[in-house]
């Protein structure tokens, strides 16, 4: 009878430990400096143009990209996608081209200017703004379209990828 007591017990333990390790990350984005590289590339962020973003894991592991489309390929890839606690991206409404501002926001509430003749960091680059009427200004000055969160999916990065190939062959 001690042993099931033991099992009982050691059962509660660890399914309190599960479920409480890691309720002390901070679901927010961080500011970024000349510290900080790509997880994908290892370039230094804040020198390079074009939006950023950074993507929080269930883990508590903060992974930051030079470029939002690099992020997506992360947080739509089947099995990566499920250990996304929170995204966030570079807000572009009223900030300059070019200009680095730590404004972050939510990526799923984001307008996106996809596939516009401005590069970022990579090439074809993912514009997120907070105000559509920003969103459509750019849009205007720099072709593209104009998408949301839910709208972005795999077919739509690869379209942009062979996008970006024909530009790099003319």
């Amino acid at each position: 009878m001690n042993k099931l007591y033991l099992y009982i017990f050691s059962f509660f333990v660890l399914f309190f430990i599960s479920c409480t390790s890691n309720t002390n990350i901070k679901i927010e984005p961080i500011n970024l400096t000349n510290e900080h590289s790509c997880d994908c590339d290892g370039m230094v962020i804040v020198e390079y143009k074009g939006p950023k973003a950074q993507i929080l894991w269930k883990n508590g592991k903060r992974t930051l990209y030079c470029e939002v489309k690099e992020a997506f390929f992360e947080i739509l890839d089947d099995v990566k996608g499920k250990r996304v606690s929170a995204i966030f991206v570079q807000d572009f409404s009223n900030i300059s081209w070019g200009s680095y501002v730590d404004k972050w926001m939510k990526a799923e509430d984001a307008y996106y200017i996809i596939d516009s003749d401005k590069d970022g960091a990579m090439g074809i680059t993912y514009v997120p703004f907070s105000i559509i009427d920003e969103a459509l200004e750019f849009k205007e000055n720099n072709n593209g379209k104009l998408l949301n969160f839910k709208d972005i999916d795999i077919d739509v990065l690869f379209n942009s990828n062979e996008l970006m190939k024909t530009r790099m062959i003319s």
